[in-house]
């Protein structure tokens, strides 16, 4: 640092002395003749004795007041000295900072990487490394899948209103609590609703506002689910495709039944530790969401053995006329043609859409 009226940080990129004195004193005729530049191989420069320095000094000294704080004086050898002001100065500790942080990650990543492979006893390099290469080896494959974008959850807000303006609020207020601004915002992924994908006030016209790059995608999940609910819904193309609807109408008949009392939980509870087996939580069909759908149907066939045995010992033991009404028919579902091959045709259907929602 040099201090003469105002506060001057110099950085210099490794620079050979010969030439940082080239550039400063090129047209000092007197006080170049009084250095002796030396050792060309180690840069040194040495300067003839302690009155000759102080010349030196004192000759640049009005030099360097003249110097503007952001000025940046080239050399020959295309390496910089940057002269900037302390809160400049401040601001590129901290990129270096940052930039210091960042590889110090990727090498810990990368010897990570090396530790596994060794201790697994797996070959390193492949027969061909080039991008479109199906035999990169073991480590550059890695490398590709952990350079892969990850998506990671942010937040989950509660929100008081669903409207255009007041959903794209809670999405700025997240945002700014992550340190983001919308030119960062690549693209923006919602329903079909009318509040999120409207031209006037939907959302995704909000966010455009802010940026004018920002892509709308209608949610690919949504589009599925939507053409799987017209495939089998009542209104559908195809009504006489009735088998799939009764089948999921029973489905969710037996979260009902089970569910809503818990004398009856507990008795499928009972025939479950009475036969040994795991019993796995039944699910509510989702009208929107056909993940849930499959966890549902999933739950019944794992559960079907036990069902089986719960719901007649619940109508045989009930007192109550429309429960065992409702025992009876359910039963008698359960054990139809039509019920077991919905449950054996559409498990393995909704196992795939899962995977895709």
């Amino acid at each position: 640092m040099i201090q003469n009226k105002k506060k001057l940080c110099f950085f210099v990129k490794k620079e050979p002395a010969e030439s940082f004195i080239q550039n400063v004193i090129e047209n000092d005729d007197t006080v170049h003749e009084e250095l002796i530049m030396s050792s060309k191989d180690h840069n040194d420069t040495f300067i003839s004795s302690l009155e000759k320095s102080a010349v030196y000094s004192k000759k640049h000294e009005n030099v360097i007041d003249t110097v503007h704080e952001e000025l940046v004086i080239p050399n020959k050898d295309h390496h910089d000295i940057f002269i900037s002001s302390p809160e400049q100065s401040a601001v590129v500790l901290k990129k270096n900072e940052e930039e210091r942080i960042k590889n110090r990650n990727i090498m810990r990543r990368l010897i990570d990487i090396v530790l596994l492979l060794g201790k697994t006893g797996k070959p390193f390099r492949g027969h061909d490394e080039s991008i479109l290469s199906n035999q990169k080896g073991m480590f550059r494959e890695i490398i590709d899948l952990l350079a892969r974008p990850v998506e990671t959850f942010v937040a989950l807000n509660k929100m008081t209103s669903v409207t255009g303006q007041s959903i794209f609020d809670s999405i700025n207020i997240v945002l700014k609590m992550i340190n983001k601004d919308w030119s960062s915002v690549l693209a923006v992924c919602f329903d079909g609703a009318s509040s999120m994908s409207g031209n006037v006030g939907g959302v995704q016209t909000k966010c455009k506002e802010q940026n004018d790059k920002i892509l709308y995608v209608h949610c690919y999940a949504h589009c599925l689910n939507l053409v799987l609910i017209d495939s089998i819904c009542e209104n559908s193309s195809t009504p006489n495709n009735r088998l799939i609807f009764n089948f999921l109408g029973t489905i969710q008949f037996i979260y009902n039944f089970i569910e809503g009392s818990p004398m009856r939980h507990a008795i499928l509870q009972k025939v479950a530790l009475e036969a040994g087996s795991h019993l796995k939580s039944l699910k509510s069909c989702s009208i929107t969401r056909w993940a849930c759908r499959s966890e549902a149907v999933s739950a019944v066939k794992s559960n079907y053995s036990i069902l089986i045995v719960a719901i007649d010992e619940i109508y045989k033991n009930y007192t109550i006329p429309c429960m065992k009404a409702k025992g009876i028919g359910l039963l008698h579902q359960l054990q139809s043609f039509e019920f077991l091959l919905g449950l054996h045709l559409i498990e393995p259907i909704l196992k795939m859409i899962l995977k895709v929602s």
